[in-house]
């Protein structure tokens, strides 16, 4: 397998409890398997990205946190030079979020039945604390913390996934009534909802 860049990163399934948590994560990427080892080529950005991932794997093996999010979602975040308001000197970070229909599980309301997935997108500050909220919201993900499956609160349909009370901005204006900035208490407020998680 030949990689378009010049960085390469080693990974050890032996440095891991979890592999199969890890294989999980490594699907999103180009990965080559050698013996007990991954070797992973891509642009800086993927795989500081992955880094956030992996370290949210170890940091799980301590941790007793983990919800009913459905397994397979998807997390991916890009980063653009606009700015959000109250944020004009930063650009912004954009999370889609992409968590696919399947059937409910034993955690879920209605073990058995479907339930409908979703995608969201979500902004952030790209500021150095818009950086670490981030990347705590992947450790969320990966502990399955984001979404869990109920009722939605605007439709108010049943056997939908859901936000699981860890506030997003998907919009990027309209102030906090319409979900977007300025808002200069979110970055704080949102990083307290991930500490009741267990994630900080």
């Amino acid at each position: 397998m030949k990689f378009i860049t010049d960085i390469t990163i080693i990974i050890d399934e032996a440095d891991y409890t979890e592999p199969g948590r890890l294989r999980k994560i490594l699907k999103s990427y180009s990965a080559e398997k050698d013996g007990s080892c991954y070797r992973v080529g891509g642009t800086f950005e993927e795989l500081e990205d992955l880094s956030v991932r992996l370290s949210a794997v170890k940091h799980s093996i301590s941790s007793a946190t983990h919800g009913t999010q459905p397994d397979g979602g998807k997390m991916k975040t890009y980063r653009n030079s606009s700015s959000l308001p109250g944020y004009e000197k930063y650009g912004t970070i954009t999370i889609h979020y992409d968590v696919q229909s399947g059937i409910q599980e034993e955690e879920h309301p209605n073990p058995g039945q479907p339930f409908e997935g979703v995608f969201r997108t979500a902004y952030l500050p790209d500021s150095s604390e818009g950086r670490r909220i981030l990347g705590l919201l992947r450790r969320a993900f990966d502990q399955r913390l984001i979404f869990t499956v109920g009722r939605s609160t605007t439709t108010g349909r049943n056997n939908i996934v859901t936000w699981n009370d860890i506030h997003h901005k998907t919009s990027t204006h309209g102030g906090p009534t319409c979900y977007g900035y300025p808002d200069p208490d979110y970055l704080s407020r949102v990083g307290d909802e991930l500490k009741l998680k267990g994630i900080d």
